[in-house]
């Protein structure tokens, strides 16, 4: 409404709210997942370099945009979700560019299929064809986080990454195979024997 600036700002502001949520899930499937967006089921980040590059430049054209919006023209809530936001991306690009947590820090990459495993959020079988697709882009994944971390890392970090993806791997061959055991249908449970193969590999 060009007679009241007030209201299209505001109401675009929501707008723009919405649509930036909708592209961080994209950027951050794994984090969507855990936010029961269950249409990112099994798929991981863009971790290459030029994958982090461009979630670097989209956050920040994001932060640009948001502070474009007067704090005059939104009401409390706005304003505060205007901050809380920014500082959002402030941490995200923080840790990506300066800190550049993810050529330093194992500790950088989620790759815990836990979600599919434990969280009851669906049937078994729904459960075991998202762990399938997951366990189908760890090789992918591993790839990509052997190739950013940057060598010599500290002895410590080198301790975690073991224990942490050490743990996964256990995790895959010990403890995930009982877990599916149930589902009846033999092309998935093929499928699943394959990529979860894979996977541990």
């Amino acid at each position: 409404s060009a007679m009241n600036p007030q209201v299209s700002r505001s109401s675009s502001w929501d707008e723009f709210v919405k649509e930036f949520m909708e592209k961080y899930f994209e950027w951050n499937p794994d984090f969507a997942v855990y936010q029961g967006r269950h249409e990112y089921d099994g798929v991981f980040p863009d971790w290459t370099p030029e994958g982090l590059k461009k979630k670097v430049e989209w956050l920040k054209k994001e932060r640009n945009a948001a502070l474009a919006f007067d704090a005059k023209s939104l009401d409390e809530r706005q304003v505060f979700e205007r901050d809380y936001l920014v500082s959002t991306i402030d941490k995200d690009v923080f840790w990506l560019e300066a800190a550049e947590l993810p050529y330093r820090n194992p500790t950088f990459y989620n790759m815990d299929p836990n979600v599919y495993v434990a969280r009851p959020y669906a049937p078994l079988e729904t459960r075991l064809k998202a762990y399938t697709k997951y366990a189908k882009n760890v090789p992918k994944a591993a790839d990509q986080i052997r190739k950013n971390l940057r060598t010599p890392l500290p002895k410590t970090y080198i301790d975690i990454g073991r224990i942490t993806f050490g743990g996964i791997a256990s995790y895959f061959e010990n403890d995930v195979p009982g877990v599916f055991k149930k589902v009846k249908d033999e092309t998935l449970q093929n499928e699943f024997r394959t990529a979860n193969g894979e996977a541990i590999k």
